[in-house]
């Protein structure tokens, strides 16, 4: 029995893409698992950034972070649930890249972009934590260990000074 050129030439088609499957494999893999990343990282923005969380980032950056440290701030209702708010948002944020952070890019992107604020806002809350802490004290701990991993990226940021009071204010 002998084989016709075009059976000749579809058996060599045949071998070719049994031996480029395995590349084609790789490939789609590759584009699988930046598509996981992305959404990962499209979730945790859209975490962030809903509108509860905005508001209680604006209340803790424009006003609790003008309050003297010496306050007792948080037994205004409004500030605390704002604090409770952001810290609650924040502490699910580390806890989600503590989970997935085995690839580091999603929690490079999100340090580089977010880790100043992170910083900024555990240095107003640090007296609030404490105060959570007390009663409950495993309170946030991923709040505190994504604050530890901003810090190393953000060594000198410091805490946002109040305004002093001048002669015009009294």
């Amino acid at each position: 029995m002998e084989y016709s050129s075009i059976d000749l030439w579809l058996q060599r088609f045949y071998w070719v893409s049994q031996i480029l499957l395995p590349f084609i494999a790789v490939v789609a893999g590759w584009i699988a698992l930046k598509q996981a990343w992305t959404f990962r990282l499209f979730e945790l923005l859209r975490h962030i950034e809903q509108p509860r969380v905005r508001s209680a980032r604006a209340i803790v950056m424009r006003e609790i972070s003008m309050i003297p440290s010496d306050q007792e701030w948080w037994v205004d209702g409004r500030l605390h649930d704002a604090a409770a708010t952001f810290c609650s948002a924040y502490d699910h944020l580390g806890g989600i890249i503590k989970f997935h952070g085995s690839n580091g890019r999603v929690e490079r992107f999100f340090i580089e972009r977010w880790g100043e604020t992170v910083v900024r806002s555990y240095l107003v809350l640090t007296r609030f934590l404490e105060f959570r802490r007390k009663s409950a004290p495993n309170s946030y701990d991923n709040y505190i260990w994504l604050y530890k991993l901003a810090r190393q990226h953000f060594p000198d940021t410091r805490q946002p000074k109040p305004p002093t009071p001048t002669a015009a204010s009294n």
